[in-house]
C-alpha cells in the first residue's frame, strides 16, 4: 500500500497487509501445503509401500479430517479470501476522489498505459519460462521475481507484476527481459517528471486497478483456483469413483505418476528485483 495512503488511514492498511498475509498463507501453506501435496505424500507412501486396496486410497478423500475433505474445504476459504479483498477497492477510490482532478488527466492515462504494457510484457516472460518439465524428470520449483522500480536513493516506489519461473531446481531468479527494461525506463522517466501529486495517483490508481483485476468473480486468479480445484476433483474421483476394473492397472499407475509429480514441485519465497532509475 503507497506511503502516504497508511499515514492517511493506518488502520486500512494494517487491515490491508493482514488480508495479503492471511491470503498467501492460506494458499501457499494451507491449499497447497497441507492440501494437494499432503494428499500426494499420503498417496505416495502408500504405492512404496505396495498398498493396492482401493479402500486405503478412497480414505484419504472421504475419511473427515483427511487430505482430500480438507483440500475442497481450503479452496472455498482461499476463494473467499481473495473475493473479501474486493472491499478495499472501494476504500481506495474513496481516497482516490480526495485527490481532485489529478486523478483524470492525460498524464496518469499515459502511465496506466505504459504499466499495461509493463505487465503484458511480464505475463509474456513467464509463459516462455514454463515448459514440459514434469516430464523431464527432477525437482521443480516455481518462483516468483518481483520487479520493483526505483528512483536513486529512495528505494522501490513501484511494484510491476512479477515474472513467474517454473524450471529446474538448480535455476536462478529470471533475468529481466530486454523490452521489460525498456519499457520500465518509459515509467522511470514519466515518474521523474512527475509533481508529488500526481505520484501519489500514479501509485493509488496502480493499486486499485491490480486489485479490482484480482478480485473480480471472472480475474484470472478466480479462474487459476477453479482450474487447480477442477484437477483435484479429477484425481478424487479417480480414487474414489472410477472403474473398479481400471483401478489395479490404470488407475493406480495414473494416481501414483500425479503423486510423484506433485512431490518434485518446490514453492520458492519471492525474491525481489529493482530497476535503478
Amino acid at each position: 500500500m503507497p506511503a502516504f495512503v497508511a499515514r492517511q488511514a493506518p488502520g486500512l492498511a494494517a487491515e490491508y497487509g493482514f488480508w495479503q498475509n492471511t491470503l498467501w498463507k492460506g494458499f501457499h501453506q494451507g491449499l497447497i501445503g497441507h492440501g494437494i501435496i499432503a494428499l500426494a505424500l499420503n498417496c505416495r507412501q502408500l504405492v512404496r509401500e505396495g498398498r493396492g486396496d482401493r479402500g486405503r486410497y478412497q480414505a484419504l478423500v472421504s475419511r473427515p479430517g483427511a487430505a482430500g475433505p480438507a483440500i475442497h474445504a481450503l479452496f472455498d476459504v482461499v476463494a473467499n479470501q481473495l473475493a473479501m479483498g474486493a472491499s478495499y477497492v472501494g476504500h481506495l477510490r474513496g481516497i482516490a476522489r480526495h485527490l481532485g482532478s489529478v486523478m483524470e488527466g492525460d498524464d496518469l492515462t499515459r502511465f496506466r498505459a505504459i504499466m499495461a504494457t509493463m505487465e503484458g510484457q511480464l505475463d509474456a516472460a513467464s509463459e516462455c519460462l514454463v515448459g514440459n518439465l514434469l516430464a523431464e524428470g527432477g525437482p521443480i520449483v516455481v518462483a516468483i521475481t518481483d520487479i520493483g522500480l526505483a528512483a536513486g536513493g529512495n528505494g522501490a516506489i513501484l511494484t510491476a507484476r512479477g515474472i513467474v519461473q517454473i524450471g529446474p531446481a538448480v535455476a536462478r531468479p529470471s533475468p529481466v527481459p530486454a523490452d521489460v527494461l525498456a519499457t520500465a525506463r518509459l515509467a522511470l522517466d514519466w515518474w521523474a517528471g512527475a509533481e508529488p501529486a500526481l505520484r501519489q495517483a500514479a501509485q493509488l490508481i496502480l493499486m486499485i486497478d491490480r486489485l479490482a483485476d484480482a478480485t473480480a468473480r471472472q480475474s484470472f486468479a478466480m479462474d487459476t483456483l477453479a482450474a487447480i480445484r477442477n484437477d483435484c476433483r479429477q484425481v478424487c474421483a479417480m480414487i474414489d469413483t472410477g472403474p473398479p476394473d481400471q483401478w489395479a492397472d490404470a488407475g493406480l499407475r495414473r494416481l501414483a505418476d500425479w503423486a510423484d509429480a506433485m512431490m518434485r514441485i518446490e514453492f520458492a519465497e519471492p525474491v525481489s528485483r529493482q530497476i535503478p532509475g
